[in-house]
Order: C-alpha cells, then sequence, then structure tokens
C-alpha cells in the first residue's frame, strides 16, 4: 500500500516543529517533521574588529627588535666582552692612561705577547694590565747589562718597548732573581715601558696564577682618534 494512503487511514497528520516528537491525532498516531539546520539568534552576530593602522604595527615591531638588541647587548657584555680603563704609564706606548679597552674573557687561554687584565695579584690587590712573555713551563731570564729578555735560550723580538731594553727597576722594593721556570698555571708578565712598570721582575707581583686573569685586551675603544686593535 503506497504511504500516502496508509498515513490517511491511520490518521496521521503532519505537523510542524523542532521537538520532533511523536503525538496522538485523534485514533491515530501523528508525528512532527524535524527542522534540520542552524540559525543565529538575532543581534549576536560577531563585530568584526577595526584593523590596527600600520604605523602602530611597525612601533611595535621596532620596539621588540631594540628589546632584542638590548637583550642581546647585556648578555655579550656581561658574559663576553668588558670595558676596562688603563690607570698609569706602565704599558706605553701601547697603552696610555686613560685609555679604554675592549676585553674578551670567554673562554680565554693566554697566548705569548698577549695584553691582558689582571684582576689581581699573589702581591697587589688592584688590577694591572701587562704583557704576557712567558707560559707555564717556559724558562725566563732577563740579562740586565744587555737589556734583553730570553724565553727558553730565544731572545725576544719586542717593537712595542718603549726604549728596546729592560733595565733593571730603579727601586729598593725585592726582585726576583734569573732565570726562572714558570710554574704550571701561572705566567709571567712584564710592562711595555719596563722603566716604570711592576711586573713579574717584582717579588710583589712574581709569577701571576691564570685564575687571576680577567680577560686579554683585544681593542682601545676610547679616545676615538685612538681606536685600532692591540697588538
Amino acid at each position: 500500500m503506497p504511504f500516502g494512503l496508509w498515513k490517511k487511514e491511520n490518521g496521521l497528520k503532519e505537523k510542524g516543529g523542532i521537538d520532533g516528537k511523536l503525538k496522538k491525532k485523534g485514533n491515530g498516531i501523528g508525528f512532527s517533521k524535524l527542522r534540520v539546520g542552524w540559525s543565529s539568534p538575532p543581534g549576536r552576530y560577531l563585530k568584526e574588529e577595526p584593523p590596527v593602522p600600520k604605523a602602530v604595527m611597525a612601533c611595535f615591531e621596532w620596539m621588540d627588535s631594540l628589546s632584542m638588541a638590548v637583550i642581546c647587548v647585556v648578555l655579550i657584555f656581561t658574559f663576553f666582552l668588558r670595558v676596562i680603563t688603563v690607570s698609569g704609564a706602565s704599558m706605553e706606548p701601547t697603552l696610555y692612561s686613560g685609555d679604554k679597552l675592549l676585553v674578551s674573557s670567554f673562554f680565554y687561554q693566554p697566548q705569548q705577547g698577549d695584553v691582558v687584565v689582571l684582576r689581581r695579584t699573589s702581591g697587589l690587590e688592584k688590577p694591572i694590565v701587562k704583557r704576557v712573555v712567558a707560559l707555564p713551563g717556559q724558562i725566563v731570564d732577563i740579562d740586565y747589562e744587555s737589556g734583553t729578555v730570553m724565553v727558553d735560550g730565544e731572545v725576544l723580538e719586542e717593537p712595542y718597548l718603549n726604549g728596546n731594553l729592560t733595565l733593571r727597576p730603579m727601586t729598593d722594593d725585592p726582585l726576583l732573581e734569573f732565570p726562572q721556570v714558570v710554574p704550571q698555571g701561572h705566567i709571567f708578565v712584564l710592562g711595555d715601558n719596563r722603566n716604570v712598570s711592576e711586573d713579574s721582575r717584582f717579588v710583589s707581583v712574581g709569577m701571576v696564577d691564570e685564575r687571576y686573569i680577567f680577560g686579554k685586551a683585544e681593542w682601545i675603544v676610547f679616545p676615538f682618534d685612538r681606536i685600532e686593535r692591540i697588538e
């Protein structure tokens, strides 16, 4: 039997609605149609936000880049580089009092000829700037009559010296006797201006513990007319 005739005979009648529940009608049973689909409640449409001006976006991007650059600079100067100021004439003509130096300290291992900054020595509490002349295990000798410095029997060529000679310091302070063997974990340092430099020739300084090395002086960064790499 066709569904239409069966529906009519059994008294079924379509009812509109959204609950889809069965309802009785007369002697038969009626059911409602299910309404398919969704509709938004009136007045609840999303409000579109106005676009952010390009100038504001550019400002935010610039500030973000600047903050990252500042963080990088702080990290670099905290863990890798420092700026220190030279005090005194012991490193002339390489360095002068008042020069500002860029010092690297990250995993630094001293090398012969390096200019280094020392936090202190066994006898001095103040920081000093000197040149590394001999490394652990090397034999250093100074001939004050000829004004020469020898390391492992070889005379050093020292074009950076003020006066080109290493003479006995004019002082009553006790001095080391030479030759000397540099102990392990220590270095032997001298100033470039030997006549006024208090360095490893003095008992008060002596062989410098490598743990006192602050870092290697890389560049003169001030005054601006003297900006150059330190040799």
